[in-house]
């Protein structure tokens, strides 16, 4: 569980991807499907990207990922 620097919305990492709820935990999105594994997950400071590690398959390595929080502009930094 991560909360935005503005404690309106927090992540949560479930068994498909990473939830983004307001904080009455109304209007979830579902950010990031298929990817496995994901923790370490923390949002920027300005409250527009979050950051965490996750793997593409249960054999492969994580990778450090960052996502806009509405959902767009998924990067693998490190793809290895």
């Amino acid at each position: 569980l991560a909360w935005s620097p503005d404690g309106s919305k927090f992540s949560i990492a479930i068994a498909e991807g990473l939830l983004l709820m307001d904080r009455n935990r109304s209007n979830q999105i579902q950010l990031i499907p298929n990817l496995f594994g994901i923790s370490n997950f923390a949002w920027s400071a300005d409250g527009k990207y979050i950051a965490f590690l996750a793997a593409v398959s249960r054999q492969a390595p994580p990778n450090l990922y960052t996502i806009q929080s509405d959902g767009t502009n998924l990067i693998n930094l490190t793809q290895s």
